[in-house]
């Protein structure tokens, strides 16, 4: 072994078979000989461990090598640094590489000049093609950032172009902070301002491969918001050592620099809502840690030095929120018009196959609950093995899909990737289609396809209507719901809620009274005893997600989590394990790995098959305890954060109506725990899920596939109203919206179903309008405008609009192109009646004019009268509030189309629908 170490050289390593035999050559090959190698291998699923292993036994002299199981990059180093003997550190990552005099040289310079940290130029090798950078400006070094910070503007916070004096480090215990990216920045700028001097080796001699497949920097990620987290806590750290007042400039030029980084940032159509989102959190975030920002001299000196790239970063910053939010909803459209249309074309050009079958659980996302276990029941059950299972998956989750399926010894299936040509295919040719969701806008169901939609829980959160901020914005579950042959309900309860709050009366619809697919496994007493552990008692702790994805304060989420667990580690007995179900989202943000008591739920098992293995149930308000009631074991309800969850959610009826313990703080959840007596649950379980069968699967198979009776009850809901639809895209307008309430208003005990039309992104500004409209009135709104057509039909219908006779040339595609979108947004849904209150958009009145009932339109405004007159003759009636209206109309329409009345009730509106027309002019 080396007696004297003076460079101790750390490798972090996770998924770089391809590149870390480069790395480890150009290390082991260093003209310094006094150094170690620390590789840290963080559970890297590759073959990495190979190498590693390979590497050691040939240089057992400078190379140590640990093993951790996926702790991330932060986790890696701070191992390595407390491993760490030599006098300096250096960082490489494990897929570049480094030239073989590089910390020969930056030793003998730090050494020479007696510094606490040398740097050194780099090269960036991108698709084979090699640039320096970081050259010259040596003059600016050889001294401290408080003696000269322009080194922050000088330098980068990149460790690996670096070596640093480990004493500094040691004495003020700096270590990294578990963030995704961005944690080398915090490290780098902390260890700065702690060192006494700094010097530059101006010679290239890192070698940076930019843009690899896997690096996280390579496009635009949802980890890029840790620069917020990271910044702030820079910030602070040069607070409380008393120095930010003399670094603000250059720490607000810190921030700005990789936030505007991140603004150039490659993007896909599927990341731009992403990147709105960060765009705006970087406004607000600088406005309120750095109010200076605007003024940064750092910054303006350094954009001008690259017009083109400021440019994209200024106008960004001058844009504003509404502008963004513009130019985001225009690319993200554009990619669902062109999926759309992609949907359309198949759909135009293929036939249903009898034995196609089509799954989506949770849009591709999740493997579990009901989906899992019909799929489960098809690929098993002989009587469906002529069958053909799609199952829908997201790219990202194939792998994961396919371990799951191939635990279970399940075969014979096709995944398909959410909106590929392959998963378009699969769902206009298949005969059944399952869903616990909704499918995506785009979609329209065939005639002869059979629709099953069993949601995925049991309603305790308000849902429809009755949610508290998007209950505008429900129109694709309505359609869902609407053309479903068959709606799963596990009982009375959750169908009259469903069908109250989403307002379910525009059709009948057959509905299945039966228990979930999923819950069948709790009827299975064997399943639980095969896979349970053995001589423990286990808890599942399934909590309901808190956080937003876009919202940079979860932090305070993740870390009151994270207390929790270090206070129940400690309180669990020796034959205690407590089992964790967290949001994907979380996994990311919680370490578990310090502790034996605490796990998480294993992923190979399906969520309720491992569930019912377990002891006990810990929830809040997830409605997984209406299913796990029917094992008869405890439940308790932890919701330490009740008063400030229900300011946000609403409610269906009050936890105090539960039979279960609910416990707010830790202490009183262990007593709970270790309290062996059970609430009997046989009242909440004939409420709540009485149907519940140990072979309901195979039950709802044999009835929707193969015709067979089965013992499901079955309940036909029929429509007994009439159906009218009132259309208008005037909602933001407070007269027309006085208007409107006061003509609904007088349709009290309806004998209608009365059904308000709009667009949702055109009424999000004035949603609250929907609250004043009285409790007797749906709505159903409209998610997009035509996303299925073509480029050619776009522009058709562009001229149309302008060129209104340019319809008899083209007449039939005109009408396949309204007609599409027609049955889209309104599935095989039956209106006696149209209401066009006040509408002016020619599309619009175009496109209602297809609608298959007795047509009215009212006009109490002559303002762009002369652009409508010839789409005001496919309509059956026109009801005009005064005579000059009347005047203005009547040269171009019949006067026997034409009524005016200043006042009208709905009757008097839709009176006289005796005939309508042919929508054909």
């Amino acid at each position: 072994m080396i007696e004297e170490i003076k460079i101790s050289i750390i490798v972090p390593v996770y998924n770089v078979e391809k590149y870390l035999r480069k790395c480890l050559t150009s290390l082991v090959n260093q003209t310094l000989k006094e150094i170690e190698i620390i590789i840290i291998n963080d559970g890297s699923p590759d073959n990495s461990h190979l190498i590693i292993e390979e590497f050691q036994n040939e240089y057992p002299t400078i190379i140590r090598s640990e093993r951790i199981e996926n702790n991330g990059v932060a986790g890696a180093r701070n191992l390595a640094l407390d491993m760490a003997k030599g006098e300096y550190i250096g960082f490489v990552d494990s897929d570049d590489y480094v030239d073989l005099r590089m910390f020969e040289e930056l030793y003998n310079k730090v050494k020479r000049c007696s510094a606490d940290i040398s740097v050194c130029g780099y090269y960036i090798e991108k698709k084979g093609v090699i640039n320096a950078k970081q050259l010259g400006n040596e003059y600016e070094y050889d001294q401290s950032v408080l003696e000269n910070p322009n080194i922050f503007i000088e330098g980068t916070p990149y460790l690996w172009n670096k070596i640093f004096k480990r004493e500094v480090i040691e004495s003020h215990n700096i270590r990294f902070k578990k963030y995704k990216i961005f944690e080398d920045l915090l490290f780098t700028y902390e260890v700065f301002l702690k060192s006494e001097k700094i010097v530059k080796v101006d010679k290239s001699l890192y070698y940076y491969i930019k843009d690899r497949e896997e690096s996280v920097t390579a496009t635009f990620s949802s980890k890029f918001d840790d620069v917020f987290l990271v910044m702030k806590e820079l910030k602070e750290f040069y607070q409380k050592d008393n120095n930010f007042n003399v670094f603000e400039e250059y720490i607000t030029y810190i921030a700005l620099h990789h936030i505007y980084l991140r603004f150039t940032s490659q993007i896909e159509f599927s990341s731009i809502l992403l990147k709105y989102r960060f765009v705006s959190s970087s406004f607000k975030f600088l406005d309120t840690e750095f109010p200076k920002w605007k003024e940064n001299f750092y910054f303006d000196k350094n954009r001008k030095k690259n017009s083109n790239s400021g440019a994209i970063y200024w106008t960004a910053k001058s844009l504003k929120q509404t502008q963004i939010r513009k130019y985001a909803k225009k690319l993200s459209k554009a990619k669902v018009i062109k999926i759309g249309y992609r949907f359309q074309m198949k759909y135009d050009n293929s036939q249903v196959n009898e034995y196609n079958i089509f799954i989506d659980s949770q849009h591709g996302k999740d493997l579990n609950g009901n989906m899992f276990y019909i799929i489960k029941e098809l690929l098993l059950n002989k009587s469906f093995e002529m069958y053909k299972i799609h199952i829908a998956v997201d790219e990202s989750l194939i792998g994961e899909f396919q371990s799951k399926l191939t635990f279970y010894k399940l075969s014979n299936y096709e995944l398909v990737v959410v909106d590929s040509d392959e998963f378009l295919v699969a769902l206009t040719t298949a005969k059944y289609i399952f869903s616990d969701t909704s499918l995506p806008l785009y979609f329209i169901k065939k005639d002869e396809q059979v629709y099953l939609n069993t949601w995925h829980g049991t309603p305790l959160k308000t849902l429809g209507r009755k949610v508290n901020n998007d209950f505008y914005n429900i129109a694709n579950l309505q359609k869902n719901f609407l053309m479903s042959d068959f709606l799963l309900y596990p009982s009375e309860y959750m169908m009259n809620t469903m069908i109250e709050d989403y307002m379910l009366y525009l059709k009948s619809n057959t509905i299945l009274l039966c228990g979930y697919p999923r819950n069948a496994v709790f009827l299975n007493k064997e399943s639980g005893a095969e896979i349970k552990v053995k001589d423990k008692q286990t808890i599942a702790y399934m909590p309901t997600w808190r956080g937003t994805l876009s919202d940079i304060n979860n932090d305070n989420y993740f870390k009151e989590l994270n207390d929790f667990f270090n206070e129940i580690e400690a309180s669990l007995r020796d034959n205690q394990i407590f089992y964790l179900n967290v949001h994907p989202y979380v996994k990311d943000y919680i370490d578990i790995s310090s502790f034996k008591k605490i796990k998480l739920f294993p992923k190979e098992y399906e969520t309720y098959e491992f569930l019912n293995s377990c002891d006990i149930l810990i929830t809040d308000y997830s409605s997984v305890f209406f299913d796990f009631a029917l094992t008869g074991k405890k439940i308790i309800l932890f919701t330490y954060d009740e008063e400030e969850y229900l300011a946000e959610r609403g409610l269906y009826f009050p936890l105090s109506e539960l039979p279960f313990a609910n416990v707010k703080d830790i202490k009183s959840l262990f007593e709970e725990i270790n309290n062996d007596s059970i609430t009997n649950y046989s009242d909440f379980i004939e409420k709540y899920c009485k149907y519940d069968k140990a072979d309901v699967v195979q039950g709802i198979c044999d009835m929707m596939i193969l015709k067979r009776k089965t013992n499901i009850n079955i309940v036909s809901t029929q429509k007994v109203k009439k159906n009218i639809l009132i259309q208008s895209n005037n909602y933001l307008r407070i007269e027309e919206n006085s208007n409107i309430l006061e003509l609904l208003s007088k349709n009290e005990n309806s004998k209608y179903n009365i059904y308000l039309g709009y667009i949702n992104s055109m009424l999000r500004k004035n949603k609250k309008f929907l609250l004043d409209i009285p409790d007797n009135v749906c709505y159903m709104g409209q998610l997009r405008s035509f996303p299925n057509i073509s480029l050619s039909d776009k522009i058709l219908k562009y001229m149309l609009i302008r060129f209104p006779k340019i319809y008899k040339l083209f007449n039939k595609k005109v009408d396949r192109v309204f007609l599409n979108e027609l049955n889209r947004i309104y599935p095989n849904i039956d209106f006696e009646y149209l209401i066009m209150y006040n509408e002016k958009s020619i599309k619009r009145l175009y496109l209602f004019s297809y609608l298959d009932c007795f047509k009215v339109i009212y006009i109490s405004s002559t303002k762009n009268l002369n652009r409508l007159y010839r789409l005001y003759d496919r309509y059956d009636k026109i009801i005009v509030n005064n005579i000059e209206i009347k005047d203005s109309i009547s040269e171009y329409i019949s006067e026997s189309k034409i009524h005016v009345k200043e006042s009208n009730t709905i009757d008097e509106f839709i009176s006289e629908g005796i005939q309508t027309i042919s929508h054909n002019i």
